[in-house]
C-alpha cells in the first residue's frame, strides 16, 4: 500500500508555471465526456476551437480517460487509434493558438476491449503495486505526447474520479467493507498509530484485533480515522504520479465530510494542499456554503461564498498556483435540481463580478462545458471505430472510412449495443423521457426501424427522407441495471445511418445549446472573460 505522507513536497523540477491567466473551457466537441475520443468528428474541431478563442478563452482542458486509452494495466498496453487522435487534437489546439491542459486518470468509458471496470481499476490503484506502476506508465505515455507542443500548461487528476474509495463504501457490505480495509491498507494504517482498545471505543464495538476492523460508515467516531486515511491516500498517489509526470497536479476536495453523530452533523476538511508549491486544482458552484433552504441566490451572496472559498483556497492570496478547473456558475443535471443557484436575472452581474476574484486568488479558472451536450449511452455512435462495441445480425455493412462512418442496415438486419445505462447516463432516475436520433440515408427507399430493448420494443417508425430524424418513447428500460438496445430494419428497403444519440438529459451550463446556438449565458460568459 502507498501510504507516504507527503507535507510541504518541494518540486525543484517543477517548470513553466502557467505564464498568463488562464481562462479555459473543456472541449468535448458535439458529443459528452465518455465518448468524445470515439464519436467525436474531428474535421469540425478547427471550427469549434476558432470559436472558442473568439469568445476570448486561452485555454481547453482535454479529458483523457484511463480506460480507453491505455486498454489493459497489466502488462500495460495502449490504444493507438486513441493516441493518435489525441495528437491531431493537440495539433489542432496549437494551430489554434490555444494552450491546453490535460485531465487524466478520468476512469469512465465504454471502450470494451479495455480491461477492468472503473471500480476494479480504482481499487486496484491503491491496493496492487502492478497497478499503479500500469497507472503510471499511462501518465508517462501522455506527458511524451502532451509536453511535446509549446501550449501544455499542466495535468491533472481530481478525486472524484476516486469514487471506489470513498462515496461508494455506503453501497458495500460490511463484509467487502472488511476485505478492502485489509488490501487497501487501512488495518495497517490504524495499527501504527492506535491499538485495538482504541479502536474499538473509536468504533463503538469490541475487536479482537486489528483484522477484525471494517472500513467505517460515518456514524462513528471511527469515520475520521478513514477520512484522513483516504486524503494520505491521494497525497501518496499524487507523489507517485509526480514521479513520472512532474507537471502533474490534483484536484483537491475542497468541499467537507459529514460525519453524524447522535443525530447532529460534524464537517471534516479535508486537505486543500495551500503548501504545495507545485500546481493544484479546485472547482466552486453555487450551492458551496450555501444553506440547505437557499435555492436562489442574489449574485452578492453567491460572490461573497466563492470570496471565502478562493481565500481559503489561496492561504488569503499566499498561494495561488491554483486553478478552478471546474467552475460551475450554472448546472441544469436532473439529480441536482433541488441545488442552490445564481438569480437568473443576474447572472451577468455574477460573473463579471467573479474575474477579479478569480484573477486575485487563482491563475485561472474553466467551464465544464462549451456546447451544451446530450448525455448520449452509446459508444462508437459515428462508427468511427468500425463495429466495435456493436452486434451485428443480418445484413450489415459499414460504408467506406470516413467522419462520420456509414452503417447500411438491409432488410432485417440489427445492430445492438449492451450497457448498462447508469454508469454511461447520470441522473437516469430522474429521466422524463429518452430520445433517439440518427442521420439517414434513404436512398429515395422508404423502410421501417424499429428500436427494442431487452426484447421490448420501444418504437417504431418510418425512415422516408434523408436528413436528421429524432423519436422519444419511454425510458423505464434506460434507467439501470442492464440494457441491450438494437436497432431493427423491420422494412423493405435498405438504410445507411450514422451519428447516432441515444439520451434522457441534456446536460446545459447554457453557453451555446446542443445544436450550436447561442444560449443564455453566452453574453455573460463574454464579459466575464473580457474582465
Amino acid at each position: 500500500m502507498f501510504l507516504a505522507i507527503v507535507r510541504s513536497v518541494r518540486w525543484a523540477f517543477w517548470r513553466r508555471e502557467p505564464t498568463a491567466f488562464l481562462r479555459a473551457v473543456h472541449y468535448f466537441g458535439r458529443t459528452q465526456p465518455l465518448n468524445f475520443w470515439d464519436s467525436a468528428i474531428l474535421s469540425e474541431v478547427p471550427a469549434h476551437l476558432e470559436q472558442i478563442r473568439g469568445d476570448g478563452f486561452n485555454t481547453i482542458i482535454v479529458v483523457v480517460p484511463w480506460r480507453g486509452f491505455q486498454r489493459t494495466v497489466v502488462p500495460s498496453t495502449f490504444d493507438e487509434v486513441n493516441l493518435d487522435r489525441l495528437r491531431q487534437l493537440l495539433i489542432m489546439t496549437q494551430q489554434a493558438g490555444l494552450r491546453f491542459i490535460v485531465r487524466v486518470s478520468f476512469p469512465w468509458n465504454s471502450d470494451p476491449k479495455s480491461e477492468g471496470g472503473f471500480d476494479e481499476r480504482i481499487l486496484g490503484l491503491f491496493s496492487r503495486h502492478d497497478v499503479r506502476r500500469g497507472w503510471l506508465a499511462y501518465l508517462r505515455e501522455i506527458r511524451r505526447i502532451s509536453e511535446a507542443f509549446d501550449g501544455f500548461q499542466f495535468a491533472f487528476f481530481s478525486w472524484e474520479d476516486m469514487p471506489s474509495i470513498r462515496e461508494h463504501m455506503i453501497y458495500r457490505t460490511e463484509k467487502e467493507r472488511l476485505a478492502l480495509a485489509r488490501v487497501l491498507g487501512y488495518q495497517a494504517y490504524l495499527a501504527s498509530r492506535f491499538d485495538i482498545a482504541k479502536v474499538s471505543e473509536m468504533f463503538g464495538k469490541p475487536f479482537a484485533s486489528m483484522a477484525d476492523v471494517p472500513i467505517p460508515s460515518n456514524d462513528c467516531e471511527g469515520y475520521r480515522t478513514y477520512h484522513d486515511f483516504v486524503n494520505e491516500a491521494l497525497d501518496s498517489l499524487l507523489a507517485s504520479g509526480r514521479a513520472a509526470w512532474p507537471r502533474l497536479a490534483m484536484q483537491v476536495r475542497v468541499d467537507f465530510d459529514r460525519l453524524q453523530l447522535g443525530g447532529q452533523n460534524e464537517w471534516l476538511e479535508n486537505d486543500i494542499r495551500i503548501d504545495d508549491t507545485g500546481m493544484r486544482a479546485t472547482y466552486f458552484f453555487p450551492a458551496m456554503y450555501a444553506q440547505d433552504h437557499e435555492t436562489v441566490l442574489p449574485a452578492a451572496k453567491v460572490l461573497s461564498n466563492l470570496e471565502h472559498v478562493m481565500r481559503r483556497l489561496s492561504d488569503e492570496g499566499r498561494n495561488t498556483r491554483h486553478f478552478l478547473d471546474q467552475f460551475i456558475f450554472h448546472d441544469e443535471s436532473a439529480q441536482l435540481h433541488a441545488w442552490t443557484r445564481v438569480q437568473p436575472d443576474e447572472m451577468g452581474d455574477y460573473l463579471v463580478g467573479a474575474a477579479p476574484l478569480l484573477r486575485r486568488y487563482s491563475c485561472g479558472f474553466g467551464f465544464w462545458n462549451y456546447f451544451d451536450y446530450r448525455v448520449n449511452h452509446l459508444y462508437n455512435a459515428a462508427f468511427l471505430r468500425e463495429l466495435l462495441g456493436w452486434e451485428s445480425s443480418g445484413l450489415v455493412e459499414l460504408g467506406p472510412p470516413a467522419e462520420p462512418r456509414l452503417v447500411r442496415l438491409l432488410p432485417g438486419a440489427t445492430i445492438a449495443q449492451s450497457m448498462h445505462p447508469d454508469k454511461v447516463g447520470w441522473g437516469t432516475p430522474h429521466y422524463e423521457t429518452m430520445r433517439f436520433a440518427a442521420t439517414f440515408r434513404t436512398h429515395d427507399a422508404a423502410t421501417s426501424l424499429r428500436l427494442v430493448t431487452n426484447g421490448e420494443v420501444e418504437t417504431e417508425f418510418n425512415v422516408d427522407r434523408d436528413g436528421r430524424i429524432e423519436v422519444e418513447f419511454r425510458p423505464d428500460r434506460h434507467r439501470s441495471g442492464f440494457a441491450r438496445f438494437s436497432i431493427e430494419n423491420v422494412g423493405s428497403a435498405a438504410v445507411e445511418l450514422t451519428d447516432l444519440n441515444l439520451w434522457g438529459t441534456v446536460y446545459r451550463s447554457r453557453i451555446y445549446d446542443e445544436d450550436g446556438k447561442p444560449g443564455t449565458y453566452l453574453e455573460a460568459v463574454r464579459a466575464m472573460l473580457r474582465e
